[in-house]
């Protein structure tokens, strides 16, 4: 489905669901990244303090050793035996006893023997921990040739080299740091010195924390990439070699290879040209994997707090939306035609608010609705009623009016121009008041068509009425149910006997007065009695329904069709006048 195609308040819900679940991701995906950032920060900063100060006392311990190489030629003694072509007892014991105080010059070192070829005697010694000897060479070190001097070769680690002597403690495991001996012009090479370090000594160097984090890998290599000591499963000598190169330039990587993910830290120190590096290896499970948990939990948290909220959201948004689903059911009700169906039975919202606002104001607006269309049928039913009654009361209207029109021509021809004007004037009002096509008139037709009516009347009645007739220019043209003011003077003739009495008057007065039509009629004709004129002002002020039989179109139909019209704060009441006669007097409010 659509969203176009979901109600109001579905997706209201759906929006702001995804607004809280939006809200949600992003706070554990911020919270995660920054508690991420910060642990791979702390990891960088302590690695590499760490990797350092490992590197600072393996260069530390190399120096003693090239310290304990370099003892050899300033020994100049020991120095001069080794250019001799031949050695004799007391020479090589010298040379013997030499070499054994080196074994005790540092004992940090943990050496496990001193191993001196000299090439030009043939004699060779060998100082271990656990015995030592001297004699005839029966064991050459094998060195890269193009090893110059003060140039070191490291071999190992190894087990332990008796050197060809018979000596117990062999199978040591030892790193062995090699020398070649030269003259003092280094262009003759006097022989070769070893020195055989317990290869657990350099180990404790690189692997010191290896007891607190089982989790890190640490390992010594040299540039080649070659691995000397490992405390894990060993790299390969390509992945070894490609962690060197990552973390050449600032002492750490973050690495992602097929063996190993995670941050490699490397530092080295050196001896003459031999570079020994440490590195460690922090695993990403080691770096995040607190993180991660924290992050699933956080996640599980998160999503038990969603679908609380969800359902709150569902809730609020249920009882806030109720009363529109119940206008909606409402006004789908009135739209199929029942007008008269209530709203309470739909909507019950008494807060005040926004929506009972628009509760409130809906059902004034469908009250106002209700009643224009209930006023309009009213109108529709009054106008049906006088049409029947002025076709019942008509014979053959359009016969008549032009035989009329006929006779006024003739009465011109034969030179009679006032008998042709009452008869065109007669013609004129018949015309108006059977016209069918048009229900309303501007109050200015109507007062012409009753000024012609007091015309014919006077013609009728001997020519003794006095008719005062004052319209102001602002009534002149208000829209208004036709025949509202015939009613008004025909009552005068009718039941007033206005003509049969010396000095008749009538008087019509209609002007706008604050937003009110105020029509008055008087006349002096027959007065009428106080109780009757009680009887007809209450019937006038309670007149809601329009009147049938005898009652013709008089004074209550023209209040009920001008209440129609306007509304029901249109008045018509009747006053006695102290001279004798009666006024009636008309307010129609004209704002609604």
């Amino acid at each position: 489905m659509r969203l176009k195609q979901l109600g109001f308040s579905k997706r209201l819900l759906l929006g702001l669901t995804a607004t809280i679940l939006a809200a949600f991701l992003l706070v554990a995906t911020t919270t995660q990244v920054s508690t991420l950032n910060t642990l791979r920060s702390n990891a960088v900063e302590t690695g590499l303090q760490n990797v350092r100060t490992k590197a600072a006392f393996l260069d530390l311990y190399l120096g003693q050793i090239r310290q304990l190489s370099g003892n050899l030629y300033s020994n100049a003694d020991v120095y001069s035996l080794l250019q001799q072509p031949f050695l004799n007892s007391y020479d090589s014991y010298r040379v013997y006893l030499f070499l054994r105080s080196l074994m005790s010059l540092s004992p940090q070192i943990k050496l496990s023997q001193i191993y001196l070829d000299v090439y030009h005697s043939g004699q060779s010694f060998i100082i271990g921990a656990t015995g030592s000897s001297y004699g005839p060479s029966r064991y050459h070190i094998d060195m890269p040739a193009d090893l110059g001097p003060e140039a070191v070769y490291g071999e190992g680690p190894r087990s332990a080299s008796t050197y060809g002597y018979s000596l117990s403690g062999a199978g040591t495991p030892v790193y062995s740091f090699h020398w070649k001996l030269y003259d003092s012009a280094n262009t003759q090479c006097l022989g070769t010195i070893s020195f055989d370090v317990e290869a657990s000594s350099l180990q404790a160097l690189v692997f010191v924390d290896s007891n607190r984090s089982t989790e890190y890998a640490e390992y010594m290599l040299q540039d080649d990439g070659e691995i000397l000591f490992a405390s894990r499963d060993p790299l390969t000598t390509q992945e070894a070699k490609s962690i060197l190169n990552a973390c050449e330039d600032v002492g750490w990587s973050d690495i992602a290879g097929k063996s190993f993910t995670g941050i490699a830290f490397c530092c080295g120190a050196r001896l003459d040209n031999l570079r020994l590096n440490l590195v460690q290896l922090v695993p990403r499970q080691a770096l995040y994997g607190e993180a991660d948990a924290i992050f699933t939990r956080n996640l599980v948290i998160i999503l038990v707090a969603f679908l609380g909220c969800c359902g709150l959201v569902e809730l609020i948004v249920g009882q806030s939306t109720r009363p529109i689903r119940g206008l909606d059911a409402y006004m789908r009700a009135v739209d199929g035609g029942d007008l008269h169906c209530l709203m309470e039975d739909y909507v019950v919202y008494r807060r005040d608010d926004e929506i009972g606002h628009l509760v409130l104001h809906t059902q004034k607006t469908m009250a106002t609705i209700k009643e224009m269309f209930e006023r309009q049928q009213k109108i529709s039913k009054a106008q049906r009623t006088a049409e029947a009654r002025m076709l019942q009361a008509q014979i053959n209207p359009h016969f008549l009016y032009n035989s009329l029109q006929s006779i006024a021509s003739l009465a011109l021809q034969h030179g009679d121009k006032e008998t042709w004007r009452y008869i065109t004037m007669l013609g004129v009002r018949m015309q108006y008041s059977m016209n069918l096509d048009h229900p309303t008139a501007e109050l200015g037709q109507e007062v012409g068509y009753v000024r012609d009516y007091l015309t014919l009347q006077n013609v009728r009645f001997g020519r003794g009425l006095r008719a005062d007739i004052l319209l102001s220019p602002e009534a002149e043209g208000i829209v208004v149910p036709k025949m509202i003011l015939q009613p008004l003077v025909e009552n005068a003739f009718k039941h007033g006997q206005l003509c049969q009495q010396e000095e008749s008057y009538f008087r019509l007065h209609a002007l706008v007065d604050h937003g009110i039509l105020r029509i008055l009629t008087e006349n002096n004709g027959t007065d009428c009695s106080p109780a009757r004129m009680e009887t007809l002002n209450r019937d006038l002020a309670e007149e809601r329904q329009e009147l049938t039989g005898d009652g013709g179109i008089g004074l209550r139909n023209v209040l009920y069709r001008l209440r129609i019209y306007f509304g029901d704060a249109v008045t018509m009441r009747m006053e006695p006048l102290d001279s004798g006669g009666v006024r009636v007097l008309l307010d129609i409010p004209l704002e609604r």
